[in-house]
Parts: structure tokens; C-alpha cells; sequence
């Protein structure tokens, strides 16, 4: 057999071949200096790494200065628009609208607690967020952030120094900031230059609207999840990209990837979801031949074992064990084994449908398992989700009352046009498509080498020796995918933008890094880094130019949270209610009277529980057409005290999407804008609607109920 570096001439002789150039490069030659001077090699050498040591000190010192800066700026722009340090305390809790008020009333009941294992004892054994019914919060909710902020304030005794509640307002500004820097580093990372992270914070701050919801909804879930996505994605881009040889290193990064994927899961509900468009990413990029199966394999069990210590965390709340990609992670693991030793070639007819075989043996498999497991363990959890799913694509015409809610909900609706002439504007849209695209152009013709050649390309043993760009740079490939199917799930619902976006953020700068590649290689490519870097700088200083107008604009527009009639509402509450009173009312109202007043509720904005949302139903036939002695019926059953009515849901004018037409579609009447959401058999109510009727007080309503507060926004009855 011919070896590889000889010929044979005949038996047991060979002639020596003669090296390559690029086998064996040439021993530098170097003359030794005379005593007392020093190479002159040398001495460049050391200056150049004092250089490089420099230059990434001055990028770890910019990152650190965007995340504060951001962190600044948004705790200004908060202040501004609530003046916020200087209102009473029950206009900030008030200013928590919906859910967020519901879940700063968690970590007020812990620093309020005699002590800190009391009050999650407390929490471990509630009554008060569902009257009638015990429930475990740190089962149902995500709040182990308020835990943790808690204990901090508590065990730093930071009592004299600040407020609770501005100590928790601004620890979310500042995760806000950290995910800046996390991003910033991710584009350095990506470029190799960290100009890329700063213009990458810049287009994060001149488009802060599509970048964060913090300055205007605070503590919302997500705030305190992002961070840790942006840590985990960049963990995993180091992971991907090089051949980690040593043991406690390779070690180090499969742990921080791990510890970055559990702390996302735990502190946002939606996470199971963005793990499913995560894992989904990484098995295309094996399935392509772009990344080491082996690597992926890997990820794929840590997010999985990720997800199974938040369902351990969560004293096994069976959504999670429920979640797709729980089902997706393992199959995907064993398709890649099985399906490891094929090779993509077999022409432009066959090369694709090994392909898509491959794909759609994975996602029939997930399915069965996921179909599987959900009946095994009878979870019904999350069903209203892929209801909302089937209703937003047109698959479910009539819906039901969770999806409609879902869907009328602004932050579930389509992405806004405008959103696409902001980032264009900016810069930051234009960037990134232009890189998505050729990056597409890249992989498809890659694949098509792969389909027509006759020898397979095996990037598990030779990625890092391949002519093809991202198989020696599987890192970007992996974010421009993560960004697309994202991207996808962005424009399908308004409120995945800011998940979205930061992602274009990262990619935009590699359009110039990419630019600067192909022209600078073809004029002067020693001056290729250099113009990179201008190229960056110039970007960044010319957009912050641009947006100086629209800061000044900010933070010149001083204006004050001003609510009097909620204020009155809760502090009559307060006052001339029991501790233990059970109110109904409008889920988003209701978290706030939790927040300020400590009362007990029949129902909340979150909506993770299938027997929450049927009881929800049930108790907002306030806001339908039916007859005071079954409202009072069905309010006597859920034991409720009192009820609260908002004149501005049950008097709006009809859109199809107000409360009461939901209600009226639920109960099969026809709703006053006419909209039918494609429903049948709907007849016209001839019974006045309920909220509208008891304004007036009649008897048939006085024996049953008794009003007891009014203002211009606010009406309380007693439920006799």
C-alpha cells in the first residue's frame, strides 16, 4: 500500500520524498547580539504584546463603562418620566403595572418577614395570591430573583443607605447594563476587535425603544433573564469554536454554559421556548455539517440538564418536564448518532433529501415523545400557548377566551412596520440582513460542494483545516442562526423583539468587518485592521453625533407618575378592609391591589395555570351579560368579598377586543362591535351587561351587592 509521504521502487525500499514548503518551514536564522544589547527581535516582540495587553485593557475598560452607562441611562429615564425618588410609596408600587406589580409584592413579603426562612416558608404555603386554594409561589412563578435581591438587601443591611424598592429598581437597571457589556463582548468575541462591541452598545442605545422594555416596565421576567442568554450564547460560542485540549479548561466552559442556561431558565417562564429556538439552531448547525456533532450533543444534554435543575428548583412544577424541547434535546442527540456516519453527497437531488430526512425523522420523533410524556404525567399547563399558536397562524378561526385574550393583547400582536424604519434609520437593520444574507449565500454554496463532491466533508476531525469560512468559524454561524429563527419568532409577536434585536445588534458590525476583509484584500491588506477599526470607531462616534439631539430631548422632559384615583382606591382598601378580604376584579388590577394593600385575590395577570384560567372565566362574567342573582351565585362560589369595576374596560368603546366582547363571544352572544371571530350560532343577549347595569342600582342588584367606594375610575361593591 502507497504511504502517504513515500513511493515504493521495490520490496522493503523506499525513496524519501521530499518535503513540502509548508511541511517544513525553514529554521529562522538569527545572529546573536553582542554582550549587552539585546535582540533587536526581541525587543519588538515585547513592545508589540505591551501593545496588544493594552489595547484589550482599554476594550475590557470601554465594556464595563457601556454596561454602567446604559444602567445610568435608563435609571434617568425612569426618574424622569415617574420622578420616581420623590413620589409616595404607594404611587411606585401603583407605577408596577400588571404582573409587575404582582411580583414586587413577592419581595416586599420577604423584606417585611421576620425573617428570610419565613417568608419563603410563607411563599412555599400561599393563600393570598389564589383565595381559597394553597399554592406554592416559587412552584408557579419565577421570582427566585426576588429571593435572591431580598436576602441581598437584608444581609447587607442596606436599610439605612436605601429604600427597598429603589434597591430593586435599580438592581434591574443595572442587570439591564450588564446585558450592554455581555453583548459587547459577544460582538468583540465574534470580530476579534472590540471597536465591533462598541459600535454593537451604540446601536443598542440610539434604538433603545426596540432594545429594552426596563425604563418603562421594570421588572418584567425577561429583564432578569437576558443577561444570562447573552452569557450562555457567548459561552457556547467559545465552546464551538476551539479545540479545547485541556481538561479543567473544556471542563470550565461545559460548567459555565450549564450554570449561564439554569440561571436564564429559573428567572423567565418563556424559557422553554427560546431553548427550543436555541436547540433547534445548534441541530441545524450539525445536521449541515458546520459544527461538530459531538459538540452540539453535548450542549444539547446541558440545556437539558439546565432545564431539569429548574424543574428540581421549582419543586417540580410539571410545565417543565411538558416543555418541547425537553423532548426535542434527546432525539436530537440520538438522531445525530444515528444519522453521524451519513454523507451529504448524492447530488442536488439526494444531498437535500438526506437532508430533510434526517430533519423530519427528528421533529416526527420529538413530537411522539413530547405527545408521550404530556399524557404519562396528564400536563395541561401550556396547552393555551400552542392554542394561541394555531389561532395566530389561522389554523383556529374561533379560538378560545385564553387565545383571544392572547391575541388582542398588544404585546402578542405582529411586529409594527415602523420597527423595521427605526433600525434602518439607525443603520443597525441594513447591517444586519446584508450579513445574514451572505452568510446564507456561504452555507448554501457550501452545502452544495458537500452535495456534489464525492468525499463528505468531516468537520468533527479536520473543521479547522477546511477551506469553507464557518467551518473554521462555527461561532458566527451559530448567531446569525440563533438570530434567524429568533428573528422569526420576533416578527410573529411584538414582545420577542427584544429578544431579537440585541442579536442584530451583535451581527450588524461584522458587515463592516466583512467589507473591510474583501476590499482591503484585494487593495492594501496590511492596513486591513486598521481600517476595521476606524471604520468602527467613525461608526460609533457619527451615530452618537446623531442621537445627542434626541438624549438632550429626554433629559429635558421632566414629567411626575400622577394616579390619584388608584391611590385612593388602594389606600380605602387598606384602611376599611380586612387583612384577610378577597377581592375579583381585572387581572392586571388586581396584581396591583396585591402589591399595595397585601389583600387576598381570586385571580392574577399570570396565566400559567390551567384551573387559574377557567376560575378567570368564570369570575369575569362581571363584565358579560348575565343576571345579578348568577354573578352573585358564581362570586359566592369563588368566595369572593368584594368586586372592583374599572369604568374604562366595561364602558370603552367596542373594538371586538375589549373585555366585554370576549366575554360576550364566550357566553355564545353576539358582542356590540359585531366581530365574530369566525364563530357560529351566536345569538343577541337581550340581558343588560352587568358592569354597565349595577351603576344604577336597582333592586335587583341592591340585594345582592352593595356599593361601597366610587371615584372617577374605581367602583367597589360588597358581595352580600
Amino acid at each position: 500500500m502507497a504511504s502517504t509521504t513515500a513511493s515504493t521502487t521495490k520490496k522493503g525500499v523506499r525513496l524519501r520524498k521530499k518535503p513540502r514548503e509548508e511541511e517544513v518551514a525553514p529554521a529562522p536564522q538569527r545572529t546573536k547580539a553582542p554582550n549587552g544589547v539585546r535582540d533587536a527581535g526581541t525587543t519588538t516582540s515585547a513592545a508589540w504584546n505591551v501593545l496588544r495587553l493594552g489595547w484589550f485593557l482599554i476594550g475590557f475598560v470601554v465594556a464595563g463603562y457601556s454596561g454602567l452607562w446604559f444602567y445610568r441611562y435608563v435609571r434617568d429615564l425612569h426618574e424622569l418620566q415617574l420622578w420616581f425618588s420623590n413620589i409616595p410609596e404607594v404611587q411606585r408600587e401603583i407605577s408596577l403595572r400588571t404582573e409587575s406589580g404582582l411580583y414586587y409584592a413577592y419581595y416586599k413579603q420577604l423584606i417585611h418577614a421576620p425573617s428570610i426562612t419565613q417568608g419563603i416558608d410563607a411563599l412555599k404555603y400561599d393563600n393570598a395570591t389564589e383565595h381559597g386554594r394553597t399554592i406554592n409561589i416559587l412552584e408557579r412563578f419565577n421570582i427566585y430573583q426576588e429571593v435572591a435581591l431580598a436576602l441581598a438587601y437584608r444581609k447587607l443591611n442596606l436599610q439605612k443607605m436605601m429604600e427597598p424598592i429603589l434597591f430593586y429598581v435599580y438592581s434591574c437597571f443595572a442587570l439591564t447594563g450588564l446585558s450592554v457589556t455581555v453583548l459587547f463582548a459577544l460582538s468583540w468575541y465574534l470580530a476579534g476587535l472590540w471597536p465591533a462591541g462598541l459600535l454593537t452598545a451604540v446601536f443598542l442605545t440610539v434604538n433603545l425603544d426596540d432594545s429594552t422594555r426596563a425604563s418603562f416596565t421594570v421588572n418584567l421576567r425577561e429583564n432578569f433573564a437576558f443577561p444570562f442568554l447573552w452569557m450562555q450564547l457567548l459561552v457556547a460560542c467559545i465552546f464551538l469554536k476551539r479545540l479545547h485540549r485541556h481538561f479543567v479548561t473544556h471542563l470550565t466552559i461545559l460548567i459555565a454554559f450549564f450554570v449561564t442556561s439554569f440561571l436564564f431558565a429559573i428567572m423567565w417562564q418563556f424559557n422553554q421556548f427560546v431553548f427550543l429556538l436555541q436547540a433547534a439552531a445548534l441541530y441545524l448547525l450539525a445536521v449541515m455539517r458546520i459544527a461538530p456533532r459531538g459538540k452540539v450533543q453535548l450542549l444539547l444534554a446541558l440545556q437539558s440538564l439546565a432545564l431539569l435543575a429548574v424543574w428540581v428548583a421549582q419543586y417540580q412544577q410539571a410545565m417543565v418536564l411538558g416543555a418541547l424541547v425537553l423532548s426535542f434535546a434527546p432525539v436530537g442527540i440520538i438522531s445525530l448518532w444515528l444519522f453521524g456516519g451519513w454523507r451529504l453527497n448524492g447530488g442536488l437531488l439526494g444531498g437535500p433529501f438526506k437532508l430533510l430526512l434526517e430533519c423530519c425523522f427528528t421533529a416526527l420523533c420529538t413530537i411522539l415523545l413530547n405527545m408521550f410524556i404530556k399524557q404519562q404525567l396528564h400536563i395541561e399547563a401550556d396547552t393555551h400557548i400552542w392554542t394561541f399558536v394555531k389561532a395566530k397562524f389561522g389554523f383556529d378561526r374561533a379560538a378560545t377566551f385564553e387565545s383571544r385574550l392572547y391575541l388582542c393583547h398588544g404585546a402578542f400582536a405582529f411586529l409594527d412596520k415602523d420597527f423595521f424604519y427605526r433600525t434602518s434609520a439607525t443603520g443597525v437593520f441594513p447591517a444586519y440582513v446584508i450579513f445574514v444574507f451572505g452568510a446564507i449565500f456561504v452555507v448554501v454554496i457550501a452545502l452544495l460542494s458537500q452535495w456534489t463532491e464525492n468525499d463528505d466533508l468531516q468537520v468533527d476531525k479536520c473543521m479547522h483545516g477546511s477551506k469553507f469560512y464557518f467551518h473554521r468559524h462555527p461561532e458566527i454561524a451559530f448567531v446569525v442562526l440563533h438570530s434567524i429563527v429568533c428573528g422569526v419568532v420576533g416578527v410573529m409577536t411584538l414582545r420577542m423583539k427584544y429578544l431579537w434585536f440585541p442579536q442584530t445588534a451583535v451581527l450588524a458590525p461584522m458587515t463592516v468587518i466583512a467589507l473591510c476583509d474583501i476590499v482591503c484584500s484585494a487593495i492594501a491588506k496590511k492596513w486591513t485592521t486598521v481600517t476595521k477599526i476606524v471604520l468602527l470607531l467613525l461608526s460609533s462616534t457619527l451615530l452618537i453625533y446623531q442621537y445627542k439631539a434626541t438624549y438632550d430631548r429626554q433629559m429635558s422632559h421632566e414629567q411626575e407618575f400622577y394616579d390619584p384615583d388608584t391611590v385612593a382606591l388602594m389606600e380605602w382598601i387598606s384602611k376599611n378592609t380586612a387583612p384577610d378580604a378577597s377581592f375579583t376584579g381585572s387581572m392586571q388590577l388586581l396584581a396591583g391591589v396585591k402589591c399595595c394593600t397585601g389583600r387576598h385575590l381570586t385571580n392574577h395577570p399570570h396565566f400559567e395555570d390551567k384551573w387559574l384560567r377557567e376560575r378567570t372565566k368564570r369570575l369575569y362574567q362581571i363584565y358579560g351579560r348575565k343576571q345579578p342573582a348568577e354573578v352573585h351565585r358564581i362570586l359566592k362560589a369563588e368566595d369572593a368579598d368584594y368586586i372592583i369595576l374599572e369604568d374604562s374596560i366595561c364602558l370603552s368603546p367596542s373594538d371586538g377586543c375589549r373585555t366585554p366582547d370576549l366575554m360576550d363571544l364566550e357566553n355564545g352572544h353576539v358582542p356590540d362591535s359585531g366581530k365574530r371571530w369566525g364563530l357560529a350560532n351566536l345569538v343577541t343577549s337581550k340581558v343588560p351587561r352587568f358592569c354597565d347595569q349595577i351603576r344604577h342600582n336597582g333592586p335587583d342588584f341592591s340585594k345582592y351587592f352593595r356599593k361601597v367606594f366610587i371615584n372617577n375610575t374605581f367602583r367597589v361593591y360588597q358581595v352580600l
